[in-house]
């Protein structure tokens, strides 16, 4: 019995799951009020860099799932946390889910410098986003 189990177990693991895997659709915008915002810890911090992650939603627009790909943790699951808000515009049709890449570049620039964050959707199927901070000059301890 137990050898029917095992193998069962294993023609279960064998077979592809129907599940299949979002296609991938262009953004073409998103909403006023979606912003992405540097985290003030990673200001505090002096943390800078490129998060690029996979973002997976409705053709409607509705953020469905969040996963990092590469950037420093701190930007990267902050980032998360923002993006799971938005609604994106997409020109996707029919009822399944979309996948598009995001790359944000956070960085900090001089406190004399102007700041230029924005969303730039120019290639089909990838979301890029800068995002700028000054750094916070600390007072030298007494």
């Amino acid at each position: 019995m137990s050898k029917f189990l095992c193998l069962l177990f294993c023609l279960i693991e064998l077979v592809p799951s129907p599940h299949a895997e979002a296609r991938w659709c262009s953004i073409v915008g998103k909403a006023d009020a979606d912003t992405v915002k540097y985290p003030v810890i990673a200001v505090a911090a002096r943390i800078s860099g490129v998060v690029v992650s996979r973002l997976t939603f409705t053709p409607s627009g509705k953020v469905t799932a969040f996963e990092e790909i590469s950037g420093p943790k701190l930007l990267a699951s902050t980032t998360g946390s923002q993006l799971r808000e938005w609604t994106v515009k997409t020109d996707a049709q029919g009822e399944e889910l979309c996948q598009a890449l995001v790359v944000i570049d956070y960085k900090l620039v001089a406190p004399d410098s102007n700041l230029r964050p924005g969303a730039y959707p120019r290639t089909p199927g990838i979301l890029r986003i800068s995002v700028e901070a000054m750094p916070v000059l600390s007072a030298p301890m007494p």
